[in-house]
């Protein structure tokens, strides 16, 4: 688990197209002390991701309209952006997880999950991104 140091400078990145779900997740980790922004869908994350590459971490959705998460982080990987991924998704399929693992995410969390399984998740991104 990161330090409160970590935490307290942490930026995440929430990208998803359901408001209610980007609400949640502002409001659970901007309480444990995470700078949080969001975006609602994959471009205008993007657009956020090229003028302010401070990000440790984006919380990305697989499925949305104008950019869906695949094509994200694809991007993010091409410019060598150095972010920690977590990719939310309704599918459960093996192919969608080997996908991201391929693209070098940290992880795959298949909704719905439990909120605690999220923050242990965004605590190892961040620790893991810390350490290398």
């Amino acid at each position: 688990m990161p330090n409160v140091g970590v935490r307290e400078r942490a930026r995440i990145l929430v990208v998803d197209d359901d408001v209610l779900e980007r609400e949640l997740l502002v409001e659970c980790l901007g309480g444990r002390g995470y700078a949080v922004e969001c975006a609602e869908d994959g471009e205008k994350a993007w657009d956020l991701l090229k003028t302010q590459s401070e990000y440790d971490l984006v919380i990305t959705d697989l499925n949305m309209p104008a950019m869906n998460g695949f094509q994200l982080i694809d991007l993010m990987r091409k410019q060598a952006l150095p972010v920690e991924v977590i990719l939310r998704t309704g599918f459960t399929q093996y192919e969608v997880a080997k996908r991201a693992r391929d693209m070098r995410g940290f992880c795959v969390l298949t909704k719905p999950h439990d909120i605690r399984d999220l923050v242990q998740s965004v605590e190892l991104a961040l620790t893991r991104r810390v350490v290398a």
